[in-house]
């Protein structure tokens, strides 16, 4: 257990004192915790104003939360939180009084750099997000007065999509290569080298069953966005064919 004494000095702020010794590593990780939980924000939306030249707070605030989830889920950032860890290192080093406030304020040019990159690489994610948005509103709007051309289909998750007809028979591929050559898919960006989205809306049926094991599949997730209601996840138990994944 850490035992802890606070109090609130009028040049230095809050100021914590440990009653119990600490290991080095320990104080150090919690450092970076509270570095990334409450100071992150700010200085990524400063970047965004002052080198990017973003204004709108709507924006400011998605990419900020990109920036904390991408490093949170160790995507990125790993250089920003290495940088962190040296200089906290560096000052608590043999010290006996810790300033927060003036070690991140000291620190500051230094992880300049790291936050720049971590900042742009949430903004790369941001217009990757806009451009994803973009498409299926695209494909949607592509369909919309189209009536469907099949009652039903079945697809299994994989590396790419496998399609089945109502009565379990799987689409060869020159049954779907056909069907999308006969669809206008470079309206919306797409051809005949797509295997998991262009035929789907090439067949366009009126309900679609996908079986797998995981609802957040990418390819998956594009099937819902686009055909909305008419899609319907399955675990791979309810294939009503034989098929060996």
């Amino acid at each position: 257990m850490i035992q802890a004494a606070w109090k609130h000095s009028k040049y230095w702020g809050n100021e914590l004192t440990l009653l119990t010794s600490l290991d080095t590593e320990v104080l150090v990780n919690c450092f970076k915790d509270l570095f990334l939980h409450f100071r992150l924000a700010d200085l990524v939306k400063d970047k965004l104003e002052t080198v990017y030249y973003y204004s709108e707070d709507a924006e400011i605030n998605h990419i900020i939360n990109l920036v904390s989830t991408m490093i949170k889920e160790q995507r990125s950032g790993q250089d920003l939180k290495i940088r962190i860890m040296q200089l906290f290192y560096h000052y608590t080093a043999n010290a006996e009084t810790v300033h927060y406030d003036a070690m991140i304020t000291f620190s500051s040019n230094s992880l300049m750099k790291p936050l720049e990159t971590i900042t742009g690489l949430g903004i790369d994610e941001w217009k990757l997000e806009e451009a994803y948005h973009f498409f299926i509103d695209s494909v949607r709007l592509f369909i919309k007065n189209r009536q469907p051309i099949t009652d039903m289909i079945h697809i299994t998750q994989g590396n790419s999509f496998n399609f089945f007809k109502s009565n379990g028979e799987q689409y060869t591929r020159r049954e779907l290569l056909n069907a999308m050559l006969n669809t206008p898919l470079g309206m919306i960006g797409l051809d005949e080298n797509e295997w998991n989205l262009a035929p789907v809306i090439a067949l366009f049926p009126k309900k679609i069953y996908i079986y797998g094991s995981n609802i957040s599949e990418a390819n998956t997730v594009t099937l819902f966005s686009v055909f909305e209601e008419r899609v319907q996840f399955l675990s791979w138990h309810e294939f009503p064919f034989q098929y060996s994944k």
